[in-house]
């Protein structure tokens, strides 16, 4: 894999490669070897990040910040659940997948989520 994103980037196709939803070891361990073996390395990392999910901060954080790679958190309002109390949209009924990432967490959630709403009514940014 990393043979074939050098490739693409010695060619002029890409400028830069990234790497998405990985643990900091296997980004390290990608980035070694791509040094070891004179190959592109990762300069980006795009992940799941929000103030639900925020896993990354164990590890990965530091380690991009340590090594000058940029993170992309995507997901950043938890798919519509830290923009709204809980029940105040379709997409919390109706959106499966989003139900998918978030449901298994969803009482530990709400207390998160009542803070935001909190913080954003005191701030008159509902």
């Amino acid at each position: 894999m990393l043979e074939a994103l050098h490739t693409a980037v010695t060619a002029g196709k890409v400028r830069a490669i990234g790497i998405s939803n990985c643990y900091a070891w296997q980004l390290a361990k990608a980035n070694t070897l791509a040094e070891r073996e004179g190959l592109t390395s990762f300069v980006s990392v795009q992940s799941h990040y929000n103030l639900i999910m925020r896993e990354d901060e164990r590890e990965l954080f530091g380690l991009c910040a340590e090594e000058g790679i940029a993170m992309t958190p995507y997901s950043a309002l938890a798919s519509g659940r830290l923009s709204r109390l809980e029940g105040h949209t379709r997409r919390a009924v109706e959106d499966d997948y989003a139900r998918g990432k978030y449901d298994g967490t969803a009482e530990q959630d709400r207390l998160i989520i009542a803070r935001v709403a909190e913080l954003a009514e005191r701030h008159q940014s509902p």
